[in-house]
């Protein structure tokens, strides 16, 4: 155990590689540390960028003093090796870390030189400021939990040398999840001691290449959970695959349906949610009193009047998906209010691609609860590495679960940009509830530029509209759906299915009617196809703005004025 003294000493290890760009203002932040007793070690992985000669000309004062100290690697080896050098050199008894794109406060090492004196305790860790999404990241947690999800940003995180020369350093044949893998290692037996800090401003934003969203996570997650899983649970391992948890047993895999989120996250969205207690009428009497009864007008009220009461028992849910196109929302709720029983939205604030929400999107929610046109709302934090598709089914899904659990019979996920007559939409209903129907879908028009120019041609692409919830009920992965459709709203299992004509029931889709189409699909799923993501942005971008309406066509459909039939400002 590493004597406790009124002086600690730091060697701070900070890898680069090509971050010339960047690095010096992490250094500057490190050099005008409170706690001046330390050494920064910045070993530069092979760069080509001329992060040596910055170095070496800007902090030529701090290399001779040996404040700054300088390894320069002749090839690229990775951070693992780059930090392990760190390591090997470093000539103090404690350690920390940092990144080149991330900035340690200026009581970064007094915070925890601090809990050093304080504590007797080899590993210590504490909060990071995300600068983009602007939260706070970090807390108290043991082995047990670190196992689940690491809880610890290595730029936070400081512990003994002695650790690392009894227990060694960074795992070289992971690419991935390398800190988490370092923290397990030294944590398991040495608990971290949680200081309650805020010590560094952590840049969440991907608009630098960073390791952590370029390399494989699965495999190195196998790997991890090999090293660090108690044996009994390396025979019963538990993990989750989209929807389904796997389970192995004694090496066998064995799947079976997960919640997709817990009762307590969902306990937090609405803790005075209550659920609807109308039950649906005995199919059973129904069928037993219209049997007895031999008088035909009597046979057809008591048809009458069971499907009355049938309709009276349905309870729809509709949950939003919302990120972008909050100027649309109010209007999108008012046009399907009347006809459901239960509206949530689960927004973000940060898109599936790193990108910040608009400024007021929640004062906007809070004030659509106040009106009553909204009943929940669900703050839901995407997972980038996912991609878009995962994502945007992962909110659909949270949003079918939120309104089963509020006693729903029927389920419509919908987006901001899409609206429904009301006449139709009752209609619809009715139809389906008189003819049991499971699943159906209806076609859908486009609006280009202003809500009053319809494209006359409908969509090739159908709208799902409601199904019934059933146990088994999924959106996401309807592999087997009757109609092309968006694959994030694919219901399985499909069961009775019915699809609307044109005449009956059409969605109205306001896809290219935005304030800022250009932040619609900068934040589009079809970003995930890597090769035609900005090509198709910008001519679809292009083409609506050079549209100047009806009656010319777009895009080879005829426009037509057809009036703002659902009140839509901006």
């Amino acid at each position: 155990m590493p004597a406790r003294t009124p002086t600690v000493f730091f060697s701070v290890i900070m890898p680069t590689y090509n971050r010339a760009f960047c690095i010096g203002r992490a250094i500057d932040a490190l050099l005008a540390q409170t706690h001046q007793d330390f050494e920064l070690i910045v070993v530069d992985d092979g760069s080509t960028d001329g992060t040596a000669e910055l170095i070496q000309s800007k902090y030529a004062d701090a290399l001779a003093s040996g404040k700054l100290v300088f390894l320069p690697q002749e090839k690229n080896a990775g951070v693992c090796a780059a930090r392990n050098k760190g390591l090997e050199k470093a000539r103090y008894a404690w350690i920390a870390y940092a990144d080149t794109d991330n900035v340690p406060r200026p009581d970064f090492l007094e915070t925890f030189a601090n809990g050093i004196k304080t504590h007797d305790a080899e590993c210590f860790n504490a909060l990071i400021y995300r600068t983009f999404s602007k939260t706070v990241f970090g807390e108290k947690t043991n082995f047990h939990s670190l196992l689940k999800g690491n809880q610890i940003d290595l730029g936070a995180f400081v512990h003994s040398k002695r650790l690392y020369n009894e227990l060694g350093g960074f795992d070289p044949s992971l690419t991935r999840l390398v800190d988490w893998d370092l923290i397990l290692t030294y944590t398991k037996r040495h608990p971290p001691v949680f200081l309650d800090r805020i010590v560094l401003d952590y840049n969440d934003s991907n608009d630098i290449k960073r390791i952590s969203n370029s390399k494989k996570h699965d495999e190195n997650l196998k790997i991890l959970l090999r090293k660090h899983l108690p044996l009994i649970r390396k025979l019963f391992n538990r993990r989750k695959k989209g929807d389904k948890k796997i389970y192995t047993v004694f090496g066998l895999p064995v799947i079976l349906n997960a919640k997709l989120v817990s009762e307590k996250r969902l306990k937090r969205a609405d803790p005075n949610a209550r659920p609807f207690r109308n039950q649906m009428p005995s199919k059973f009497l129904f069928k037993l009193s219209f049997l007895l009864c031999r008088n035909k007008t009597k046979r057809c009220e008591l048809k009458e009047k069971y499907d009355a009461k049938k309709l009276a028992a349905v309870r729809v849910g509709a949950a939003y998906n919302l990120f972008d196109g909050e100027e649309l929302l109010e209007a999108s709720v008012r046009s399907v209010r009347a006809s459901v029983d239960y509206v949530a939205v689960v927004y973000q604030t940060v898109s599936n691609y790193g990108q910040a929400a608009n400024k007021g999107l929640e004062e906007l929610l809070r004030k659509l609860m106040a009106d009553g046109l909204v009943d929940e709302i669900y703050n839901y934090m995407p997972d980038v590495e996912k991609g878009g598709r995962w994502n945007e089914a992962r909110k659909r899904n949270i949003g079918l679960e939120l309104a089963r659990r509020k006693g729903c019979t029927h389920f419509l996920s919908i987006d901001s940009d899409e609206f429904y007559v009301r006449e139709e939409f009752d209609a619809a209903k009715a139809f389906i509830c008189k003819n049991d129907i499971d699943t159906t879908a209806c076609g859908l028009f486009g609006y280009v530029k202003s809500p009053r120019w319809r494209r006359i041609d409908p969509s090739p692409v159908d709208a799902p509209f409601l199904f019934r919830i059933k146990r088994s009920s999924r959106l996401g992965s309807g592999k087997y759906f009757p109609e092309n459709a968006d694959p994030t709203r694919k219901v399985f299992p499909v069961g009775k299915f019915w699809r609307f004509s044109s005449d009956r029931l059409m969605m109205h889709h306001m896809n290219f009617v935005r304030k800022d189409l250009r932040l619609k699909y900068k934040n589009s799923s079809f970003n995930d196809d890597e090769t035609t993501k900005y090509e198709k942005m910008q001519s679809r971008i292009d083409a609506v703005n050079a549209y100047d309406g009806p009656p010319d066509d777009f895009d080879g459909s005829p426009v037509r004025d057809v009036g703002n039939l659902f009140n839509i400002s901006f």
